[in-house]
């Protein structure tokens, strides 16, 4: 007998592909068991031809017949055994009514591990109604559960997640009534299958799958799904059922200690505790008693909400490295000259580190520097495409005019990079005799200056006419100007900048976004002729390829898509910018940028035609990340634009954050291109101010945006 879960899972796939209620299973028609049972007897006869005709009659009742001839293959006569062996050899897998030789087929199929989407869809569409009866019956009678199938084809079964399946595309009342159909028994089995398939979901499917097991599920049910939710995000937050809340609220006391945290974390977010409530639980459960993930959780939420002495103990007793940034920071004590001091030896999570250290560059703060110095020496976790220390570190000293400490930097950053060819290693030398030694004190505090830029700039104005041949004051100078809205002076500092630099230098890469937020289209060309574009310097190729998509030039985009193997995303985009919606989701089907090369072709359905086309195209792939797919349930209008807003904030990443927030407001626009053009523009414009220029929707943000004020 197959185990329970996989049937759970095969519910899943059925009902995405039934329309209609639920059927119940077909009862065996009347007085056809006493007939059944003359056959089996018959099966022992003394004449041949009797039980010749008994087993052709059992063959020919076949489904009606499968469990009495099952039983009769344990016989004490042993010619009834061999007969009904035979007949069970013909009939065993006509396991429904319903049977036909595209099931035989389908089945013959789903044990060879050969079985995929398309062959569980076409068996639906041929069932109709009668799909779930048959599915549940092969998942009864067909033994499963010994097939593995090879990892690079697998089937549905034993691989895929075919929740995903059933929450992505079936409604949610519908999925009520099946739950709610369910013996008390699949009632378990599907909760356990959930269980362990939460973490591999969206949040909307989370959120989804929580409403309907609610009304399956006693409170008490609900527990071991807690641990597998994600407890960042505010749609599955708020999906929490108000009996269960209440059933947490009164129980609380009783539970483990992290499974407190987390229910304590869903009555606050739910606003189902006082704020002398969440004191004194905290009070009774000290912080330090919760695992670290979750205490990241709660400073990310209620930082404000829990009285500071809770946070001091907590972070005096921790040794995790961003628990005693965190602890210096609260006292106000974390000083640059601080941090310098810090013994990180002891630290192994190289990841929270650059967390925090994200937290500062973000806001513009100095003390990310000495952060960056200190984690050189701590081993990497686990990989980050948002942070290469290096580049970040050569940057910050080249600002500094610490041209010796930023040459350090760029030949490390060369070399993790792969960058060939580069020019910078005697500029940088060149630089440090060619300004004075109060001009880099002058640099030092201009660096503390950003959230005065008036005073800023005019402090470079006087480091420019004693060190004239600088160019990171010009680079200081424009980014200043650009904020200050100088936009003439911006681009003459621009341009004085790329006459000191040498080719190649990587601070083009800087003035080549800036040239983005002044829409300096000839100037960013300009820039570009400065650049090795060989597929050698991929980076190079990459910027160029995106501003020359940025400001309209597709010929030369295409030239370096091609270098960078995007050829077939960036045909897709300028198919968009053309607004020829129905080429564009051909050229989606096998993506070579994965889910977010799709994603222009859902988009390009709703956009071509309507939502309902947009979610049958969704259907046709199979996402590998979670957050595209959240924003195509958004595109067809599973979500709602500010659910989906609210979502990016469900990370503790700052970057991540803004990366996120870059795509969400893009994707938002692009689909009230027709129905709503100035809501359109206002996030279009929404995902420029981010300025996260290394996203292909900051790029295409432009383009579309233009397009619409023409």
């Amino acid at each position: 007998m197959l185990n329970k879960i996989n049937l759970a899972h095969l519910l899943y796939v059925t009902l995405i592909f039934i329309s209609g209620t639920l059927t119940l299973f077909s009862q065996t028609p009347p007085n056809i068991e006493k007939q059944i049972d003359v056959l089996i007897e018959k099966l022992g006869a003394s004449g041949f031809r009797e039980r010749k005709q008994a087993i052709k009659d059992l063959i020919t009742l076949g489904y009606y017949a499968r469990s009495k001839v099952q039983n009769a293959l344990n016989s004490n006569d042993p010619e009834v055994r061999e007969n009904a062996q035979e007949v069970w050899n013909e009939i065993k897998n006509i396991i429904t009514p319903h049977h036909s030789k595209e099931v035989s087929h389908f089945i013959k199929k789903l044990k060879n591990h050969q079985a995929k989407q398309g062959d569980w869809q076409n068996l639906m569409q041929l069932l109709g109604q009668n799909s779930l009866e048959v599915m549940i019956e092969i998942m009864l009678n067909v033994e499963l559960h010994q097939i593995k199938a090879p990892a690079r084809n697998p089937d549905l079964l034993t691989k895929q997640n075919l929740v995903k399946g059933l929450v992505a595309f079936f409604p949610e009342d519908t999925l009520t009534t099946m739950a709610k159909s369910l013996s008390q028994e699949d009632k378990k089995c599907l909760l356990k299958n959930i269980n362990s398939n939460l973490k591999s979901l969206t949040v909307l499917e989370q959120a989804m799958l929580l409403k309907v097991f609610a009304q399956i599920a006693a409170p008490d049910e609900s527990l071991t799904i807690l641990p597998e939710l994600d407890l960042l995000s505010p749609i599955v937050l708020k999906s929490i059922d108000k009996s269960w809340l209440n059933y947490y609220k009164n129980a609380n006391q009783w539970f483990e200690q992290d499974l407190k945290f987390i229910v304590m974390h869903l009555l606050m977010a739910n606003k189902q505790l006082t704020q002398q409530e969440v004191n004194s639980f905290i009070t009774e459960n000290p912080l330090s008693t919760a695992s670290d993930q979750l205490c990241s959780i709660y400073y990310h939420f209620y930082y404000d909400s829990i009285e500071l002495i809770h946070w001091q103990k907590l972070f005096e007793k921790s040794e995790v490295a961003w628990h005693k940034l965190a602890l210096l920071k609260i006292n106000n004590k974390l000083t640059s000259e601080v941090i310098k001091k810090l013994d990180f030896s002891t630290f192994k999570r190289r990841s929270q580190m650059l967390a925090l250290i994200d937290r500062f560059f973000y806001f513009r703060d100095p003390r990310a520097i000495p952060l960056l110095e200190k984690i050189k020496n701590l081993k990497q976790d686990k990989p980050s495409d948002l942070y290469n220390e290096n580049f970040l570190l050569l940057k910050h000293f080249s600002r500094l005019a610490d041209f010796e400490k930023a040459q350090e930097h760029l030949l490390l950053y060369n070399k993790s990079e792969g960058r060939k060819r580069d020019t910078n290693f005697n500029f940088y030398s060149e630089q440090k005799t060619k300004i004075k030694q109060a001009d880099i004190k002058t640099l030092q505090q201009i660096s503390e200056l950003h959230k005065a830029p008036e005073k800023a700039l005019l402090l470079l104005n006087e480091v420019q006419k004693s060190s004239p041949d600088i160019a990171t004051i010009y680079i200081q100078k424009a980014e200043i100007e650009i904020k200050l809205k100088k936009i003439n002076d911006a681009k003459r500092s621009i341009r004085k900048a790329s006459t000191l630099l040498p080719q190649n230098a990587i601070e083009f890469r800087q003035l080549i976004y800036l040239c983005f937020d002044i829409q300096a289209k000839d100037l960013a060309e300009e820039l570009l002729t400065k650049l090795i574009l060989e597929e050698e310097n991929i980076n190079n190729c990459i910027i160029a390829a995106g501003a020359y998509e940025y400001f309209g030039n597709r010929s030369k985009a295409s030239e370096y898509q091609q270098m960078i193997y995007m050829t077939g995303f960036g045909q897709v985009r300028d198919l968009f910018y053309d607004q020829k919606y129905e080429q564009i989701p051909e050229k989606c089907i096998n993506p070579d940028e994965g889910d977010f090369h799709y994603l222009w072709g859902i988009l390009a359905k709703g956009l071509k035609y309507d939502t309902s086309e947009a979610a049958l195209f969704m259907r046709r792939h199979s996402f590998t990340d979670n957050w595209p797919k959240t924003i195509a349930y958004m595109l067809i209008d599973k979500m709602t634009p500010d659910e989906l807003i609210a979502e990016c904030s469900a990370t503790l990443n700052t970057s991540e954050q803004r990366g996120r927030l870059t795509e969400a407001y893009f994707y938002i626009a692009c689909k009230y291109l027709k129905k709503d053009p100035n809501k359109s523009k206002r996030y279009l414009q929404k995902c420029l101010d981010l300025k996260f220029r290394e996203y292909y929707e900051y790029i295409s943000a432009y383009p579309v945006l233009k397009n619409l004020n023409l």
